[in-house]
């Protein structure tokens, strides 16, 4: 039970740290900016959680401290950061799923046609923000006119198609 309360309320502390950092200023590469600060707050914790287990034993007996409560903590933790910076991305900028369902939803039961959809939703809206964000968080760089993918956008995307790979998904966003 110890490591499910504490996922819960170290991720809980993430968002809130999150939300205050992004409102004060929001950093260039928001997806790694995330990322760190994620793993920044997690290492706090577990060093936390390791530093109480050894010299306050009364205080242990509230904290995960066993290698079992270690792990199944960042296991939650883990999943739960991945699930926020998944969902952050479609609310950071214009997702193309979300705006179908925003549109769709203002027309009320009379539906949309996909006509419709595509003279609304255009490269401005979905694709030009979205670039926009790969190159100031240093994932991508224009070269002339094009779009060429950086070490730190590698590294980003290589989980991923490996994942999708796994599934044996087609290609898709």
């Amino acid at each position: 039970m110890r490591p499910f309360v504490w996922g819960i309320l170290v991720f809980g502390i993430l968002v809130v740290i999150h939300l205050m950092m992004w409102r004060i200023r929001r950093p260039s590469g928001q997806y790694v900016g995330l990322m760190l600060l994620s793993g920044i707050i997690g290492s706090v914790f577990i060093g936390f959680f390791l530093w109480a287990g050894r010299f306050h034993p009364k205080l242990s007996l509230l904290l995960p401290t066993t290698l079992f409560e270690l792990f199944s903590f960042l296991s939650l933790y883990a999943v739960l950061v991945l699930a926020h910076i998944s969902t952050y991305s479609a609310i950071q900028a214009d997702s193309p799923t979300f705006s179908i369902l925003l549109l769709v939803h203002q027309t009320g039961g009379s539906g949309i046609t996909r006509q419709e959809l595509e003279s609304i939703l255009g490269d401005e809206l979905l694709v030009v923000p979205r670039l926009n964000d790969l190159v100031s968080g240093g994932l991508a760089k224009i070269e002339g006119a094009r779009y060429v993918i950086q070490p730190r956008g590698i590294m980003m995307a290589r989980p991923h198609i490996y994942f999708r790979g796994f599934l044996k998904l087609e290609k898709g966003g």
